[in-house]
């Protein structure tokens, strides 16, 4: 073998190792990012310039009795006429016929959510007391991603991506952000379960039990490329040896 061969193999590669490397290097901080971030699903932000009334003139913020029952939570008949005919003039007719809306007191920091299966819209009843003129954004924002699966319901498509920004177009919210900066009551769950890494001992607590295989990600970063090993597996251990 001629000594250009060797060589062009090793500049080979340390190419593709350094390319691993890299890759690695950028997997690690989204990871940073995503827990640094708030985990709401569909947490966004709000123009207080922008001026939308439909929904304040169905619940005007002085009805106190209409507030308080969607405190307590359950359907609303009147946002669900409201965004069915915002649905159909999107062209969106099979999610017109089957919306529902709920108000759902357990969303915690979370403004609203969209549910593709049921057709849903969850909305936090804390939107009516800290910002009523939210609510009205935050319902389009939400039909906006009901609006999108029916116009492409393939797993691809991203969850705000430029379809979305077509269906927020199309709802009267150009230009809308896809995190909010309301400060919505949040719970503080504590842990019940923890777990631990055999070889590096790092513990990891758990609001629910694991039902699934976990390895721990340190470990597995370092040793293993990044892929599940079984010798970095989370054991249950507990609350008190902590």
């Amino acid at each position: 073998m001629s000594l250009s061969c060797c060589w062009c193999k090793t500049v080979e590669f340390l190419f593709v190792k350094v390319r691993k490397i890299t890759d690695r290097l950028r997997m690690c901080t989204k990871r940073k990012d995503r827990s640094r971030s708030n985990e709401s699903q569909m947490a966004f932000s709000f123009d207080s310039t922008t001026k939308i009334a439909l929904v304040t003139d169905v619940f005007p913020p002085e009805d106190e009795s209409c507030d308080a029952t969607r405190l307590r939570g359950g359907r609303d008949a009147d946002l669900e006429k409201l965004g069915s005919d915002l649905l159909l003039a999107a062209g969106c007719p099979k999610a017109a016929a089957r919306l529902q809306v709920v108000w759902n007191p357990r969303l915690g920091s979370t403004a609203g959510t969209a549910n593709f299966v049921k057709c849903c819209v969850n909305l936090n009843p804390w939107l009516l007391h800290i910002a009523p003129e939210e609510v009205d954004r935050t319902f389009r924002h939400e039909l906006a991603h009901l609006a999108t699966y029916e116009r492409h319901p393939s797993p691809r498509t991203s969850a705000h991506g430029p379809e979305w920004r077509r269906a927020c177009c199309d709802m009267g919210i150009p230009g809308e952000s896809r995190t909010h900066a309301i400060m919505l009551p949040s719970r503080n769950l504590r842990p019940k379960f923890l777990y631990e890494c055999a070889h590096c001992g790092k513990h990891y607590p758990k609001v629910r039990k694991l039902k699934r295989r976990y390895a721990c990600t340190i470990c597995c970063s370092a040793y293993s490329r990044g892929k599940f090993d079984a010798r970095f597996e989370l054991q249950r251990i507990s609350m008190r040896e902590s």
